[in-house]
């Protein structure tokens, strides 16, 4: 991607974009010359999924960050279902308080 299409992904001017490039706030691009630079598309929208990290922190992970975003999608999905069966889980409990209950009441 080219600054300006940086630009517009982003919602900044160039101007933005070449600021946080020497300020590190944005992936690395690949410089194809001198006066040319690039960035990834997909490298951008996985930064941006990820919520846009300092560039040292950015580079400094192991994982790839596709493959992150899923994992942390994965994670999500995983939470809401434990938490479902923990609902449910009280509510068995809450049967059985009360038939436990009942059969107190019945004795």
């Amino acid at each position: 991607m080219t600054v300006a299409a940086v630009g517009t992904l982003l919602g900044v001017s160039t101007d933005t974009v070449n600021r946080y490039d020497a300020a590190a706030r944005i992936p690395r691009p690949i410089h194809l010359s001198d006066s040319t630079r690039r960035w990834r598309a997909r490298e951008l929208l996985d930064w941006i999924d990820v919520g846009c990290p300092h560039r040292d922190k950015w580079e400094r992970n192991s994982w790839t960050p596709s493959h992150m975003v899923k994992v942390s999608w994965l994670l999500d999905e995983k939470k809401r279902e434990v938490t479902a069966l923990h609902e449910e889980c009280r509510e068995l409990l809450d049967i059985l308080k009360q038939g436990q209950e009942l059969v107190r009441v019945r004795t």
